[in-house]
C-alpha cells in the first residue's frame, strides 16, 4: 500500500521536474530511514518488522534513483561541475611562478592580484596577446592603475581591455548580462561580500546553461572555478561601483 502510494505520488509531482534542493532532502530522508531500520535490525527484537521496512525503503530508494534519473546518489551531494570554455586561457593569483611577486611596492599579487589576473585572462583568451598576471601586474602599476593594500582601482579593467584592443560595455543590469552570457561573451564582474570575497574581488563570468547555473573564473580559487554557481547568487554580491557606474564589464567578441 505504502509503496504504490509513493509510486503514484512520484508521478503527480513530475519527480523529473524537482529542484536539486528537494532531490537532496528526499535522499536524506530515504537514507535515515534505510539507516534507521538496520539500526533496529541489528540491536532491536522485533527483527522481522525492521526487516520488512528495510527492503521497502531501499527499493523506494532504487526507484527514486531510476525515476528521478539519478545515477550516481553522490552526484547530489556534490556540487555540480563546471568546465571552461573551449579556448579559455585560466590564471590563478596564488600559482607559484608568480603568487609570491610583489604587486605595486609592497603587495604580493596572490594577496591583492585579482585584477591584474582577471584582465590578463580575458587578453590571454580573446587576443593574440598573450600576457601573464605579472606582467599585467607590472602593466597596472607603471600606468597608475595599483591601490596600495587594497588591489586594484576599478578604473584598471577597463583601461585593460583597451589597451589590449578590447571593446566593452559597463552595465549594473541582470538582465543584461544573463543576455550576453547567452551570446557567449565574457563579463568581468566586481563582487561585494559573499561567498567570494570579504570586501572587494574581480571574476570572469565566462558561461550560462538553460538552468541559469554560471560558470566563473575566479582568479583566487580554483574549487570555486570548478562548480557551477545560480546566476541570482553572483548577482546578488556583486558591488556597484561608483567610480565607473556598474558592476560588470562585459567584452565585445572582437
Amino acid at each position: 500500500m505504502i509503496f504504490t502510494e509513493f509510486i503514484e505520488f512520484i508521478h503527480f509531482t513530475d519527480f523529473l521536474k524537482l529542484t536539486r534542493f528537494i532531490k537532496q532532502a528526499i535522499l536524506l530522508i530515504i537514507f535515515l530511514l534505510i539507516t534507521t531500520q538496520i539500526y533496529h535490525f541489528i540491536f532491536k527484537k522485533r527483527k522481522f518488522g525492521a526487516f520488512i521496512r528495510l527492503i521497502l525503503y531501499t527499493t523506494i530508494f532504487i526507484v527514486f534513483l531510476k525515476v528521478s534519473g539519478t545515477a550516481n546518489p553522490l552526484s547530489l551531494l556534490t556540487f555540480e561541475k563546471s568546465e571552461l570554455p573551449e579556448g579559455f586561457i585560466y590564471y590563478s593569483q596564488t600559482d607559484e611562478n608568480w603568487g609570491n611577486e610583489y604587486y605595486g611596492t609592497s603587495d604580493l599579487i596572490k594577496d591583492t592580484g585579482c585584477g591584474p589576473t582577471v584582465t590578463a585572462m580575458v587578453i590571454s583568451s580573446l587576443t593574440d596577446t598573450q600576457i601573464n598576471p605579472k606582467e599585467m601586474a607590472d602593466w597596472s602599476y607603471n600606468n597608475g592603475y595599483y591601490s596600495k593594500s587594497s588591489g586594484s582601482y576599478h578604473t584598471l579593467i577597463g583601461a585593460a581591455l583597451e589597451n589590449f584592443g578590447l571593446s566593452y560595455t559597463i552595465t549594473n543590469s541582470s538582465d543584461d548580462v544573463k543576455s550576453a552570457l547567452y551570446e557567449g561573451k565574457y563579463i568581468i564582474a566586481l563582487m561585494g561580500s559573499g561567498h567570494f570575497t570579504k570586501s572587494g574581488h574581480f571574476l570572469i563570468l565566462c558561461g550560462i546553461d538553460e538552468n541559469e547555473k554560471v560558470t566563473i573564473a575566479d582568479p583566487n580559487s580554483i574549487k570555486n572555478t570548478e562548480r557551477l554557481w545560480n546566476f541570482e547568487t553572483i548577482a546578488s554580491e556583486t558591488k556597484y561601483s561608483t567610480t565607473i557606474g556598474g558592476s560588470y564589464w562585459i567584452i565585445e567578441n572582437n
